[in-house]
């Protein structure tokens, strides 16, 4: 085995004739010459430092360098005899057509272009020194008076200590690029060569950063492999596809970055973790930065993705690191080699995620450089878009739910479809926030992809009522990459009394609105932002004052018995201080306001049947009345199934300890008695139950209520027809004159 020297060649700018060796130690060795071709073989090998979730391991293995090119070098006078490119374990077998005895020595430069115009066929990839710009080669000791064929043994390029101490060596980082091309051309299957990505190290800076085609990786990061794989995934995503990152400062634990952003930086970190699990590290899901210092350990900061540790609270599509989990989760199976035993996978579907007869990668990878390259403004959404067309890749409950895992709601919530004041959600104006709602909506089954729709939120709110509408973050986090518009729309469901953007937290909308009128108000909450489309977001509303009077809105039920006792709930608004109900004249009882537009109470006695006006009043005044809102019945029945010869229950309801009786028709038709008017006719069936002027004739109860017993004739002829009942009372007894009469209809139809 060859080691070669601890410093590296580099090449100045230009062709390969002027290349100069940078320091070499060389051993010249000299022979009679002799004329003959010969074939130089052997490998280049470099020497790497393995790594974990907590840093270095302390362990340098040496690796093969693929895919290289190598030159054999004329040690006399660093002429090139012959070049090649070393394989994929990085062996070579390099042909010399020339006449004579040299002295030679094998050199490895950081260049795929001799594999790329060769028989291996790969995308080229080049490692440059970042101040020179020259090509970083390493070669071995010289081999004298080579005439004739020779194995060159393994050629290391040792690792090196840069200028800040730091542990570095070029070809880890050209090394990292071939894994790279490898699995865009294997488990990717993308068969074009693409654009030269060129890789400079050290930079004269820390930090790593990738511009188009080219990465540049910090003085202190290049065994990083993270870091590095991380910039490859943005060079490979500028070369077969299109990138609107913007850059700008970042962190996995940012949850409220641009989106555009998040989106680049995420599918950097993904396509980071791919390669590790196709290069077959032992734990491929997971990110380590490291301080590049030489012995073991020196952990920066680690991440890992299968739980989102340490950044497991960073959701949400405005979250770099949400969208790596997420689509991780999609690569990821219970076969990966991670932090979870062979057998255990991480996504939500706990070993039942099964993409059986799909490549999540290679799809992913389609939609990349499909629909994605055209996007305008990238950011996740266009990935979710692109899933499902122009090629639906399907999976769509499997797609939701490990990118909701993460918080990313890209699907419609629980209110869909409100994106019209027809079909709003009501929102009680009680200050509390609501639940998750999204700027998402679609037609299609499933629901993708999906547009930025318009929800409508409806409160019922009185004349002159203080009121604020805002909108937050989901969860008060700034997960959602929405940007909530927000307008109050009048009762009429289409005049825009008031609209806001941003005067809320951060993004958000707030607005601060007086009512002029009463009725039904509606907030719209839309997206007009061009590329924040969808997202999900709270809403609430609430008073700040309590200057106006109650309005009604509706009452349930709207009828009862005339002796009281039924509990209705009234809706409105202003229900605040001290709150009072009215029946006509009449106070309700047991009044509970349960918010600001809802109460419950139990209906008063009636003072006449029929129709009257509810009346809600607070410190600041009455509502306007909710006219004949609520009726007064007075015929109580329990009927079964009225059929012929079936005995029925005929109840009525009227002033307490009346005599009463019950007149029943089968005909309707105004007739008057003692001047009350009688809708019954006095035909051929026409039947007095009971006279009210007997004396013999029951009376009501204390509480007005009393009932008889009445056999449905034997007679064919009223089958289908209907009867009609009218109570009747008389609060003298049997003396004529001044009688009160209350009377009210009953149907029932005749059954076979």
């Amino acid at each position: 085995m060859i080691r070669a020297a601890t410093t590296f060649d580099r090449f100045a700018g230009g062709g390969r004739a002027m290349r100069a060796a940078w320091v070499m130690l060389v051993a010249f060795a000299f022979a009679a010459p002799s004329f003959a071709s010969f074939t130089v073989t052997g490998s280049v090998a470099y020497e790497d430092r393995e790594w974990d979730y907590d840093g270095f391991t302390g362990a340098m293995p040496e690796l093969p360098i693929r895919y290289a090119d190598v030159e054999i070098v004329n040690a006399s006078n660093n002429s090139i005899l012959a070049e090649g490119f070393s394989d994929g374990s990085g062996n070579f077998s390099i042909f010399v057509s020339s006449s004579g005895t040299f002295n030679i020595r094998v050199r490895v430069v950081s260049d795929s272009l001799n594999a790329r115009n060769g028989t291996a066929n790969i995308s080229r990839v080049r490692v440059e020194d970042f101040s020179s710009g020259a090509l970083f080669t390493s070669s071995s000791s010289v081999f004298s008076n080579v005439n004739s064929n020779i194995d060159t043994g393994t050629l290391v390029v040792p690792a090196v200590t840069e200028s800040h101490g730091k542990l570095g060596n070029p070809f880890n980082v050209f090394d990292l690029m071939i894994d790279s091309v490898l699995y865009i051309t294997g488990p990717l299957a993308d068969s074009r060569t693409g654009t030269t990505a060129t890789g400079r190290w050290p930079s004269t800076g820390s930090g790593s950063y990738a511009s188009g085609s080219t990465t540049v990786i910090g003085y202190e990061s290049a065994y990083d492999d993270s870091i590095i794989l991380h910039e490859l995934g943005h060079v490979f995503h500028n070369i077969y596809s299109d990138s609107d990152n913007p850059g700008g400062s970042h962190g996995f634990s940012g949850t409220d970055q641009d989106p555009r952003l998040s989106f680049g930086e995420g599918w950097a970190t993904y396509f980071e973790m791919c390669v590790l699990d196709f290069s077959g590290h032992p734990n491929p899901g997971i990110y380590v930065n490291t301080t590049g210092d030489p012995g073991p350990g020196n952990l920066s900061w680690h991440a890992r993705a299968e739980d989102g540790s340490p950044f497991s609270a960073a959701k949400g599509a405005a979250s770099e690191w949400a969208i790596v989990c997420a689509t991780w989760d999609m690569a990821d199976d219970e076969l990966t080699s991670d932090a979870f035993p062979v057998g255990v996978d991480d996504d939500p579907y706990d070993l039942s995620l099964d993409w059986s007869g799909s490549n999540p990668e290679r799809e992913a990878w389609e939609v990349l450089v499909g629909p994605i390259a055209s996007a305008s403004n990238l950011t996740h959404i266009d990935f979710w878009d692109g899933w499902f067309t122009p090629v639906n890749h399907g999976f769509y409950d499997e797609t939701k739910d490990v990118h909701a895992a993460w918080g990313i709601h890209f699907y419609p919530d629980d209110d869909e479809f409100n994106g019209s004041a027809a079909t709003a959600t009501p929102l009680t104006p009680d200050g509390t926030w609501s639940g998750r709602k999204t700027i998402y909506y679609s037609a299609s089954n499933p629901p993708v992809p999906g547009v930025g729709d318009r929800d409508y939120f409806s409160m019922f709110l009185a004349s002159g009522t203080d009121i604020v509408v805002e909108t937050r973050y989901d969860g008060g986090d700034a997960r959602s990459l929405v940007d909530p518009y927000l307008d109050i729309i009048l009762p009429n469901g289409s005049t825009v009394a008031a609209s806001d953007n941003d005067s809320g937290d951060g993004r958000n909308a707030r607005i601060a609105y007086t009512t002029t009128q009463s009725g039904t108000f509606y907030a719209r909450v839309r997206e007009l932002d061009s590329y924040r489309d969808y997202g999900h977001y709270n809403i609430r509303a609430y008073i700040t004052g309590t200057t106006s009077a109650p309005a009604i809105d509706s009452v349930s039920p709207t009828s009862g018995l005339i002796s009281g006792g039924t509990t209705v709930t009234i809706t409105g608004a202003n229900f605040v201080g001290s709150v009072d109900v009215r029946f006509g004249s009449v106070d309700a009882t047991q009044v509970n306001v349960t918010s600001f537009g809802s109460l419950t109470c139990v209906v008063p006695r009636g003072v006449s049947l029929g129709p009257t006006d509810i009346v809600v009043s607070n410190d600041n005044g009455d509502s306007p009345p909710l006219v004949d809102g609520y009726a007064y019945d007075s015929v109580l029945g329990s009927f079964g199934t009225p059929s012929i010869g079936s005995t029925i229950t005929v109840g009525v309801l009227g002033p307490a300890n009346a005599a009463w009786g019950v007149v029943k028709d089968t005909q309707l038709g105004p007739k008057t008695k003692k001047g009350i008017l009688w809708q019954i006719d006095f035909g051929p069936d026409f039947e007095i139950l009971h006279d009210a002027f007997r004396t013999s004739d029951p009376v009501t109860t204390a509480l007005g209520q009393g009932n008889t017993m009445y056999t449905i004739p034997a007679n064919p002829a009223l089958i289908g027809t209907s009867l009609y009942f009218e109570s009747v009372f008389d609060n003298n007894g049997p003396a004529p004159g001044n009688d009160l009469w209350y009377g009210n209809f009953l149907e029932i139809v005749i059954e076979p």
